[in-house]
């Protein structure tokens, strides 16, 4: 994932660039913070979890986030659909 962290990182973007992650402005734009750690997309997945009768803890990791999903057993059909969750809501 390209963040502003990545892009100034490489040269893409200038020095000036500001780095805060453009969702909350509070904190560096890094891969686990957009994520997952900030506070917008906290309430994302929170919210969709809810819809399915979930709570959950951070994980630290995008990869942890990964392994917990697919720890869940569910119908051939919702198994498909619940796979595809993750990587929809982290597309968009």
């Amino acid at each position: 994932m390209k963040t502003v962290v990545f892009l100034r990182r490489i040269g893409v973007l200038n020095q000036n660039t500001s780095v805060n992650c453009v969702f909350c402005r509070n904190e560096e734009e890094s891969v686990i913070h957009v994520l997952q750690w900030c506070p917008f997309a906290w309430q994302v997945w929170s919210r969709l979890l809810n819809l399915w009768g979930l709570q959950w803890v951070l994980l630290g990791s995008v990869e942890g986030l990964f392994h917990w999903w697919l720890g869940f057993k569910w119908g051939q059909l919702v198994t498909q659909i619940w796979k595809a969750i993750p990587l929809a809501i982290m597309w968009s």
